[in-house]
């Protein structure tokens, strides 16, 4: 089979496959013209380096393998705990995340009126609620507290 028909067939470009003589995975035979001819060994040799690839496996993990120095399924298995320990971290940073988006930057308005009481400032047991808003305590990271004067200068700030 000629370069160009296993280019088609597979779906890869005579870069690849030059790539891949070059690094000692694919090995075919030349004709009269010196064109590359593949053999039907080469084509299964091929798919097998494509589906290893495809599952990104390194180049230099498929030269091993197919030097018989490492296993497939070795190979794998460790490629399958790399992807485990992976979607831990991505898990994470997801959860890290989403905490961050759901924080709440709550304003409340201070009414003279009424007994000096925050307006629409709720304190349950384990939440805080505003409005709409429920924040549960445990998911609280800082809590500011401006307190004004009549004249509208900063008399007090608390952090907690």
């Amino acid at each position: 089979m000629t370069t160009h028909e296993v280019e088609v067939i597979f779906g890869i470009t005579k870069q690849t496959l030059i790539y891949y003589e070059k690094e000692g995975l694919v090995v075919c035979q030349r004709d009269a013209n010196n064109y590359r001819n593949y053999s039907s060994k080469d084509l299964d040799t091929l798919k097998m380096v494509l589906l290893l690839r495809s599952m990104e496996i390194s180049i230099d993990e498929i030269k091993l393998i197919m030097n018989s120095e490492l296993s497939i399924r070795y190979v794998l298995e460790r490629k399958q705990e790399y992807i485990e320990q992976l979607q831990i971290e991505l898990k994470d940073i997801d959860e890290k995340i989403k905490a961050y988006i759901q924080r709440h930057k709550v304003e409340v308005i201070f009414d003279n009126s009424i007994n000096h009481e925050y307006e629409g400032l709720l304190i349950n047991q384990n939440e805080f609620c505003f409005n709409e808003v429920k924040i549960n305590c445990n998911d609280i990271m800082q809590i500011d507290l401006s307190m004004c004067s009549s004249k509208g200068v900063m008399v007090r700030h608390i952090s907690f």
